[in-house]
């Protein structure tokens, strides 16, 4: 026995003859998938992991897609990566800065996520085990990564996390672990119900903060709205156009994918030239206060003399 995965493969041509009668016979083999026990492993996607059906142009159009999926997806994992990077560099050199600490572990949740969800998107040679792995791996950074961003914004806008936003985020957190263990009839629009509880608690933080905010923290404002706005505007494109490009797609999805990490570079690119800014304030304030008393020793001096 070997596990079947039609991912990757080329499609067997075959010559039908109109009017003819065909009759295709299949042998399907299935086992119990090891997470969540007791349940066939076709049971989540049904036997499309199994068995394709295809037309004549699925060769090209296969290959054409996942050629440029995966660019796009290597631009978005490397951008994540080096921003992960750059973060936790900065963070090293400068302790003190809590935003950074954050920020360079919501960045590499999220770049974790990614790696993930392309490796199981990309399941050519993948067998179910690994494919649950990443599956598994998928999920738990997603998780973490939704967390990660409310807590971020949080330290930035200097608010505290109130006690129903606590108890909405562990909510959040066990739902998303209960969904890896759903069928996808229900997992899928169980997180797409759970990602919107996150963006609306998002929402609520910098609408409430709104007033408040200054400089820097409008980058964040920024980058988690046009997020936002990239998910409306492929959630009205696909409801309106069913035959959208792969292409277009990709634009949309690159748009919520790299917006709010890149706000947050521009936000600590921004915030080093404030506390710089506010150093050399300091430092202008602290030479002006030793001018004026050694001018005020002077002047004693002088009326010390002149007595």
């Amino acid at each position: 026995y070997k596990e079947s995965n039609p991912n990757g493969i080329p499609a067997y041509p075959v010559e039908l003859k109109p009017g003819a009668d065909y009759l295709l016979a299949f042998h399907v083999v299935d086992y119990v998938k090891p997470l969540p026990t007791g349940s066939l492993k076709t049971e989540q996607n049904g036997l499309r992991d199994l068995l394709r059906i295809t037309g004549p142009d699925y060769n090209s159009y296969y290959i054409r897609g996942s050629w440029e999926g995966e660019i796009y997806w290597a631009i978005w994992i490397t951008v994540c990566a080096v921003l992960s990077v750059l973060f936790w560099l900065l963070y090293f050199q400068n302790r003190e800065e809590r935003n950074l600490r954050l920020i360079a572990i919501g960045t590499t949740m999220q770049t974790l996520l990614m790696y993930c969800n392309e490796a199981q998107l990309n399941k050519i040679g993948m067998s179910f085990n690994q494919h649950l792995a990443y599956a598994a791996g998928l999920t738990l950074f997603a998780a973490f990564n939704g967390i990660y961003t409310v807590l971020i914004l949080l330290n930035i806008f200097k608010r505290k996390l109130a006690a129903w936003a606590k108890m909405l985020l562990i909510l959040y957190f066990l739902g998303m672990i209960t969904n890896f263990f759903l069928r996808s009839a229900i997992s899928t629009p169980l997180s797409t119900l759970l990602q919107l509880l996150i963006s609306l608690l998002c929402l609520y933080y910098i609408i409430t903060s709104w007033k408040s905010l200054k400089g820097a923290q409008w980058t964040i404002v920024a980058g988690l709205l046009l997020s936002v706005l990239c998910v409306l505007i492929y959630l009205i494109i696909i409801t309106i156009h069913q035959d959208i490009s792969i292409g277009a797609v990709y634009l949309i999805i690159s748009g919520y994918s790299l917006a709010f990490p890149l706000s947050l570079l521009i936000y600590v690119s921004m915030r080093f030239k404030e506390i710089i800014n506010d150093v050399r304030q300091n430092a202008a304030q602290v030479v002006q206060l030793s001018a004026e008393k050694e001018q005020q020793a002077l002047n004693q001096q002088t009326v010390l003399q002149e007595e």
